[in-house]
């Protein structure tokens, strides 16, 4: 394993049968957090990020612990919203409730809201092919130069009476 690893991270590797690390961009990391009374007592700047982020996760709901994660919170911008986020969720029920909403409420409009661009954009690309029918250009042109099939482009032909 790694000698050198702090007692309650555990690090894994992918490697083939003559010990060569087969990819060196993947790999396994167990932390024990039931091991990190003694790193808690640590100062905040004296730890490591794995050491910082393990502490985080293992106290981060903890009120015994709320100093140490404040002090962890001004130390790393990540932690401090990853701090946020427990404290949203960890809210009782109706407040959870309220937040998963807000944040179906936010998708849906954010996705109502790109498919109402492309819908205007399909929308704006149909008025500029008729306007290119009624100057008589040719409908090979017209499929080339919106994008349109050669099917949609027929329908859009003026109607004759």
């Amino acid at each position: 394993m790694f000698p050198e690893s702090e007692s309650f991270i555990r690090r894994f590797s992918f490697r083939d049968d003559s010990g060569a690390l087969l990819l060196d961009s993947v790999g396994i990391i167990f932390v024990e957090l039931t091991k990190l009374t003694e790193i808690a007592m640590k100062p905040v700047e004296g730890m490591t990020r794995e050491e910082q982020w393990s502490v985080f996760f293992a106290f981060g709901g903890e009120t015994k612990y709320s100093d140490l994660i404040d002090r962890l919170t001004k130390e790393r911008g990540e932690i401090m919203m990853a701090n946020e986020l427990l404290q949203t969720i960890s809210r009782d029920e109706n407040e959870r409730a309220k937040y998963r909403s807000r944040r179906m409420f936010q998708m849906d409009l954010d996705h109502n809201l790109l498919a109402s661009r492309d819908e205007g954009r399909e929308e704006r690309t149909l008025e500029i092919a008729r306007n290119m029918l009624t100057k008589n250009i040719p409908i090979d042109d017209i499929v080339d130069i919106t994008g349109l099939s050669r099917m949609i482009v027929e329908r859009l032909k003026p109607q004759k009476i």
